[in-house]
């Protein structure tokens, strides 16, 4: 019987499954970066956890595919094994059945050695009843013999039945020779029953023979089956193991193009970065350059001071042209009005841009900083990477040995067995050649006893055929005996007429008494002989039935031989599908192992490919960390840069406030005088015409100043310059005790920052128009007036003068004493537009 369980592994107990693996640190977990660079409004910090967020959620994804996967082939996995179950079962069934039909078979050949026996009974009683029969013609020969002693009277019967004896002593001679022709047929068929019955005996040593070698092939498929069933699951777990090496395939191409996708996100931004911090440093040089034409036009402006004292004298040559031309500077000063407000609009457009630039560049210095931050969090994460990369490289170093292995020991068990395969192979092909040479031996058999069977009907036949013949002798013996009866009554009714005759006669008489021995001698032989041929066709008939009865039994084991074959051939070609099976399966098995190299193949591929991404991320990052050592060096000479620039903005700033001071008290001073000149001007009229000399002088000065400025300002591009150069021109004359050193300091200072000036030049331009005003009522005044004195006219001089400076200094402060306003306009705001493209392009 074949068993009825077998341990199989499953397929979800995998080697592969039941070997733990290293924990991996994910991407979203990245260690803690110090925040101290930092700041709390800048947008990193949200940007680093959407990162982190989608590596996580892309990571989570990922496992979800592999995840479904890895059960769509569990279930696939679980069909094929049902279906193996269901086609072992079967096979199972098919192997019962066989040994059902065996045992059937067994039954059979029983059932027919009974029938043999009770065959063997039957002729046993049959020859009984053959014996019976022959007692019964004894008993009638012995009636006979009574009838022929009645019958020796008869003696004149005997000379005509002396012919009639010598005609059955030929007879009798023929008989002899036919019982010896039967005597030599019945040993003949002695012999052939013989032969049969060793015949029939090594057919039962074949048929048992057969039988063993049908449990040999039944034990033969039993093994091969479960060995297919251990080749079956371990090809099963073979290939969940390659499922499991593509899923972590899969899950390092999904990290690599993480990876990569992140290293492609921090090059982007370090190159947005790195060209911010190429605009900030342009813009920084722009500045520099701004800077160094500023203190290239302050010196300008010292020169054209000392040009401008220089050109004082040649001024008062100009008085009558300014009288002249002060009417249309009259008109001019709405237009320049109007020009100088737009140029402070512009200028405080500019400084609020400048602010914008600033707050721009400390946005950026907090992007760097992030960015310097997201490069320790890329630097910590390629480690962890590296790492992780690492115990998957030794995972599949392990994976790769464990497969060769496993590939080595499934390559020895596929050679044995497929040496096993062929020497069943051999012995199926031995088997089938000696079953079909006993098939032919048995068929070769069967004819010769089927020939032998019919000669033995045909001398049968012969000996039925002699057998009514001497019946038919019989039967005339019979009618000669009921004549000499008749001829007996004859003789009796002759017996008075011839007993004269009987002395003669007895010598006669005692001849036919002889004769009569003699002829129940020969009756007697005759009669054995008779007896002998009856024992002889009773035996004969005895080996017919015997004969036919081996004949039925010989067709029937050939009945039974041959479904024996049939059987035989079914199993051969049932062996034979399960050989076409088995070489599939090989082949299968084969194509699976080809896969598993491929697999191994690509895996090495993959595994080269990797360790040359890793090698290419390790000099990109070798390169990141070169570009962001650089770009720290370049932000500390900016950071340097930027503290020099904000201590400068502060040392201006402070200066600012002091000029502003110094502006509020020379404003203060300005009232002062123009309320003594106005005072002055009310005592003595007399000296109008000598102050208007000197304004007229003053503006004259205050004409060339301008005009020389707009020519540093066309030549040097810098529009914000020229109110401090009026600044310092009417500082220098207001305040005529303060030194030169400290004008030259003031004029640097003024000329650096030039955001907080242009309100004090708004100021100085109303109390230029308030101090026109006043000299033009002056003026009238003074044509009324005629009253003068020298001493009253040398002091009314000294504050003339002193007027004279003050009126000078606004007027310097004010932009409507120019000829050319429409040209220092234009220039200025070409500039301006200039510099916003400049901006707007970066």
């Amino acid at each position: 019987m074949l068993p009825s369980s077998r341990s199989r592994s499953g397929p979800n107990e995998s080697p592969v499954g039941s070997r733990t693996r290293p924990s991996t640190p994910s991407s979203g977990h990245r260690p803690s970066t110090p925040s101290s660079g930092y700041r709390p409004s800048t947008p990193g910090g949200t940007r680093r956890g959407t990162t982190a967020g989608t590596g996580t959620g892309s990571q989570h994804a990922a496992d979800l595919e592999t995840l479904v996967t890895t059960t769509e082939e569990l279930e696939r996995f679980r069909r094929e094994l049902s279906m193996a179950n269901e086609a072992k079962k079967a096979a199972l069934g098919h192997a019962d059945d066989a040994m059902k039909i065996a045992e059937v078979n067994a039954d059979k050949v029983e059932i027919l050695s009974g029938e043999v026996t009770r065959l063997k009974g039957l002729l046993d009683s049959s020859a009984a009843v053959e014996e019976s029969k022959n007692r019964e013609r004894e008993e009638f020969v012995k009636n006979l013999e009574s009838e022929i002693s009645v019958l020796k009277g008869k003696l004149e019967e005997a000379r005509v039945l002396e012919e009639r004896l010598a005609d059955m002593e030929k007879l009798t001679e023929e008989l002899k020779t036919q019982l010896a022709d039967a005597k030599k047929a019945q040993s003949e068929v002695h012999q052939q029953f013989e032969e049969w019955k060793n015949k029939a005996g090594s057919l039962e040593m074949e048929l048992e023979e057969a039988t063993l070698s049908e449990k040999a092939k039944s034990d033969t498929l039993i093994s091969t089956e479960e060995e297919l069933d251990k080749t079956l699951s371990i090809l099963q777990d073979r290939e969940s193991e390659m499922e499991v090496l593509k899923g972590k395939t899969t899950a390092l191409e999904i990290e690599v193009a993480r990876l990569s996708t992140e290293i492609n996100e921090s090059s982007e931004n370090l190159d947005a970065s790195q060209q911010e911090l190429f605009g900030l440093q342009t813009t920084i040089d722009v500045l520099k350059n701004k800077l160094e034409a500023a203190e290239e036009v302050a010196s300008e402006a010292l020169n054209n001071e000392k040009t401008a004292n220089a050109n004082i004298v040649s001024l008062t040559e100009e008085k009558i042209k300014l009288i002249n031309e002060l009417n249309d500077a009259r008109d001019r000063e709405e237009k320049e009005r109007k020009s100088v407000e737009d140029l402070t609009a512009a200028l405080s457009e500019a400084s609020g841009k400048a602010e914008e630039a600033h707050e721009r560049f400390l946005k950026k210095e907090d992007d760097y900083e992030h960015a310097l931050a997201q490069i320790g969090d890329l630097k910590m994460s390629l480690n962890s990477t590296k790492e992780n990369y690492e115990v998957m490289i030794e995972e599949a170093h392990y994976d790769i040995t464990c497969l060769r292995n496993t590939v080595g020991r499934l390559e020895a068990e596929v050679s044995k067995y497929r040496e096993e395969c062929e020497a069943k192979e051999l012995e199926i092909v031995r088997s089938n050649k000696q079953s079909e040479e006993e098939i032919a031996a048995l068929k070769a058999e069967a004819d010769r006893v089927g020939a032998s069977l019919r000669d033995a009907e045909h001398e049968l036949q012969t000996v039925n055929e002699e057998k009514e013949i001497l019946q038919e002798k019989l039967l005339y013996t019979e009618s000669a005996v009921v004549e000499a009866n008749r001829a007996v009554q004859d003789v009796k009714a002759k017996k008075e007429g011839l007993q004269e005759q009987l002395m003669h006669s007895e010598s006669a008489v005692a001849e036919a008494n002889k004769a009569m021995q003699e002829v129940k001698a020969e009756k007697e032989d005759l009669q054995a002989q008779l007896m002998h041929t009856e024992s002889a066709v009773a035996e004969a008939n005895k080996a017919l039935q015997e004969v036919k009865a081996e004949k039925e039994d010989l067709q029937e084991q050939l009945m039974h031989t041959e479904s024996t074959v049939a059987e035989a051939n079914k199993a051969v070609q049932e062996v034979k599908a399960e050989k076409d099976d088995l070489q599939e399966k090989f082949l299968y098995t084969e194509s699976a192992v080809a896969e598993a190299n491929k697999v191994v193949q690509e895996v090495k591929a993959e595994k080269e490919g990797l360790q040359e991404q890793l090698a290419h991320m390790e000099s990109a990052v070798a390169e990141a960390n070169k570009a962001a050592q650089e770009a720290m060096s370049e932000s500390l000479q900016l950071k340097d840069r930027l503290l020099d620039k904000e201590n400068a903005l502060q040392s201006l700033t402070q200066e600012n406030d002091e000029f502003r001071l110094r502006e509020a008290d020379a404003m203060k001073k300005i009232e002062e005088l123009s309320a003594l000149l106005a005072e002055a001007m009310e005592k003595k009229h007399p000296e109008e015409e000598e102050k208007l000399v000197v304004v007229d002088e003053v503006h004259s000065s205050a004409r060339e100043v301008a005009e020389t400025a707009a020519e540093t300002e066309d030549t040097e591009g810098e529009s914000d310059k020229k109110p401090s150069m009026e600044l310092i021109v009417a500082n220098g004359n207001s305040n005529g005790d303060m030194n030169q050193e400290e004008e030259k300091h003031d004029s640097k200072v003024e000329q650096q920052e030039a955001k907080g000036d242009f309100t004090t030049i708004h100021e100085s331009d109303k109390v230029v128009e308030k101090q026109l005003q006043a000299d033009v009522k002056q003026e009238t005044e003074s044509s009324k007036d005629d009253l003068s004195s020298k001493e009253d006219s040398s002091t009314e001089h000294a504050n003339g003068t002193a007027a004279s400076a003050e009126v000078t200094s606004k007027v310097a402060m004010s932009p409507t004493t120019t000829t050319k306003p429409q040209k220092k306009n234009k220039p200025l705001l070409k500039k301006f537009g200039n510099l916003l493209k400049k901006k707007n392009s970066k």
